[in-house]
């Protein structure tokens, strides 16, 4: 059964990091998207804060068939499932906008909050 995954900065398969480059092959690109939060420029990667009252964060819907995907990639984005509240990111669901539908993903939370002054429109950052 497919799952999905919204992505909004470095695990965007076109600029995935060497390590995790073996993974992403196991992922399908489904289209642009968009999930509602603010996103944060938090030096190597960015990191968006879920929020219903925020703004449009734009990003990718990637599909996979295998759950192994996700252990992957929560060791990678520091989240640990046991401890969500020491974890540099949680894996949520969220409801994301893909054209004239909603779709509900996962998608990595920043987890602590970050400085309002490092609230950022994109990324890469122009």
């Amino acid at each position: 059964m497919a799952d999905y995954l919204f992505v909004y900065g470095t695990l965007k398969l076109e600029v995935a990091p060497a390590e995790i480059v073996e993974v992403m092959r196991y992922l399908r690109n489904v289209g642009r998207a968009t999930i509602r939060g603010f996103l944060y420029d938090l030096g190597m990667y960015p990191g968006v804060r879920l929020d219903a009252n925020g703004g449009e964060v734009e990003g990718e819907i990637l599909e996979f068939n295998d759950p192994a995907v996700l252990k992957f990639l929560d060791t990678y984005e520091g989240y640990d499932p046991e401890t969500p509240g020491k974890s540099l990111f949680v894996r949520r669901r969220c409801q994301v906008h893909l054209k004239e539908e909603n779709l509900f993903c996962w998608v990595y939370e920043y987890n602590p909050q970050p400085p309002r002054s490092r609230r950022i429109d994109a990324w890469p950052p122009p």
